[in-house]
């Protein structure tokens, strides 16, 4: 039995902030919670987030299911024959099972005899059990979202118009489909940087490939790399950016692939109470206040942007 990475991927229009994140989580333990019940041998698994996608990859998923020891217990002897002869309750079960009813074996219990039907069936491949296992999971997240789109003549519905499906166990694409799309065996990159498709060579290609392409998949590693970026740029104001934890996390599932930029306000502004314009540059803007040592709120913020602007004064 042979075992490969499995990779699913939902590429979207941007979703809203606050569902990135869950959306993600509840994708990657459903694919994994229904290979477990189909009892597919696997691997660890990874959620991937960023505003236009969500993502799964688990390592060493089998080919195909173990075989499958099939034991069920019927009607007690007594009640399955009378004067040596099969009763219907008898010939039921037997039909249930698909066997005559001679090929039923008794077994003593503690409540006395009775009829039971074992067997071995071969596993059903991956492709087979991951259309049902993915369906499944969908349902999941839809439990997610109280509200949820439907886009062009279909009836399909999710938090954003979903754009394209890639689905790859190693290097062979999986047959899965939804939302009116066949899965392939290609991303897409950040919007405005690499735009065109992005075939992968397998599964395991997935997070790099996309890295090259300016979107950085990994929303834990995104939000430490923001976090980083934003103390680094407070520095440069000669102050300390404060990170609010919240805060981090929604300007982590707003962007790709960050970018800091930093900016002034007239001084004059600081007049107003210090609450004000914090709750304004945190709030509404969605921005890092930066203070001094004496911490005092400098006239001055941290941003993100999601993209690296050949003129980064003009977004300034």
């Amino acid at each position: 039995m042979s075992q490969a990475t499995l990779l699913i991927e939902i590429g979207c229009e941007d979703l809203p902030a606050r569902f990135v994140q869950p959306l993600a989580q509840a994708l990657g333990e459903g694919i994994a919670q229904g290979l477990d019940s189909a009892h597919v041998p696997r691997g660890s698994a990874r959620a991937f987030a960023t505003p236009r996608r969500i993502a799964v990859q688990i390592a060493e998923v089998a080919t195909e299911q173990p075989e499958q020891r099939i034991q069920r217990q019927g009607p007690a002897v007594t009640a399955a024959l009378r004067d040596g002869q099969p009763t219907p309750a008898g010939l039921g079960f037997a039909k249930s099972c698909g066997v005559e009813f001679e090929a039923l074996e008794r077994r003593p219990t503690d409540k006395g005899e009775y009829l039971f039907f074992a067997s071995t069936q071969a596993g059903q491949a991956l492709s087979e059990l991951l259309p049902g296992i993915f369906e499944q999971c969908l349902k999941q997240t839809d439990r997610l979202v109280p509200k949820r789109m439907r886009w062009g003549s279909g009836d399909a519905t999710f938090v954003r118009p979903v754009q394209w499906l890639c689905a790859l166990h190693g290097a062979a694409v999986v047959p899965l489909s939804a939302f009116g799309l066949q899965a392939s065996g290609q991303s897409y990159g950040h919007r405005f940087h690499a735009p065109a498709p992005i075939p992968l060579a397998d599964a395991d290609s997935y997070e790099p490939a996309l890295r090259e392409a300016k979107v950085w998949a990994d929303f834990t590693a995104r939000r430490a790399a923001i976090a980083a970026m934003v103390q680094a740029e407070g520095a440069k104001l000669g102050g300390q950016a404060r990170v609010d934890a919240d805060l981090l996390d929604e300007v982590t599932a707003l962007v790709e692939w960050p970018a800091p930029i930093s900016g002034q306000f007239d001084q004059r502004f600081l007049e107003v109470p210090a609450e004000a314009i914090v709750l304004t540059i945190e709030e509404h803007q969605r921005y890092f206040p930066v203070f001094d040592k004496q911490g005092q709120l400098l006239p001055a913020f941290v941003t993100v942007a999601n993209l690296e602007s050949a003129d980064p004064t003009q977004v300034v």
